[in-house]
């Protein structure tokens, strides 16, 4: 077993704490759980709440730039292939993520659950409490809303929306404590 790091946790006290790589104008917050053997990477100018679980068992985690993951957030690993979100993606609260990709400008709004090994395409939302199934594709621009309704979102809003990510991630490294040292090993 891996030496721990202080202020890391891992899931299992038998589970070893992954690799990690983190940029150093990433924020991440205290009581952040990693587990696992495969890398995990996370991007310049991320931002991981408190209470986020990120486990790599199965294959490696890689965070894009300018990504937010929110509180209390599952970031599973699917397979060897590993979980690779995109940059700008915002994970919101209590989301569960299996997927394998997430696309650049997307996000995943309140309680979203992807499914092991999903793959969702760049700019799509999901909105609150939806479901995508195991393996399933979710083209570019998808909006996903209610019953697993889907329509195409031809607003032409990427770029504002990344403009948008960027004030949130600047107002959050003046309101969060970072804690990154305390993962590195």
């Amino acid at each position: 077993m891996a030496p721990k790091r202080s202020g890391a946790t891992s899931s299992t006290s038998s589970t070893p704490l992954p690799p990690l790589s983190i940029d150093p104008t990433a924020v991440l917050s205290d009581a952040i759980s990693f587990s696992g053997i495969y890398p995990i990477t996370i991007g310049a100018n991320s931002i991981i709440h408190p209470r986020c679980k990120l486990n790599s068992s199965d294959g490696p985690i890689i965070i894009g730039a300018n990504c937010i993951i929110s509180e209390k957030t599952h970031l599973i690993a699917p397979d060897i292939d590993g979980l690779v979100l995109g940059d700008f993606v915002l994970i919101e609260v209590n989301c569960s993520i299996q997927a394998a990709r997430i696309g650049e400008g997307s996000s995943a709004e309140v309680g979203v659950r992807l499914g092991k090994a999903s793959r969702i395409g760049n700019n799509c939302t999901l909105s609150p409490l939806t479901t995508v199934s195991d393996r399933d594709f979710i083209p570019d621009l998808t909006v996903i809303y209610g019953e697993n309704q889907r329509r195409i979102d031809s607003s032409g809003t990427g770029i504002a929306r990344c403009e948008i990510i960027l004030a949130h991630i600047e107002c959050l490294k003046k309101l969060l404590p970072n804690k990154a040292e305390k993962y590195n090993r």
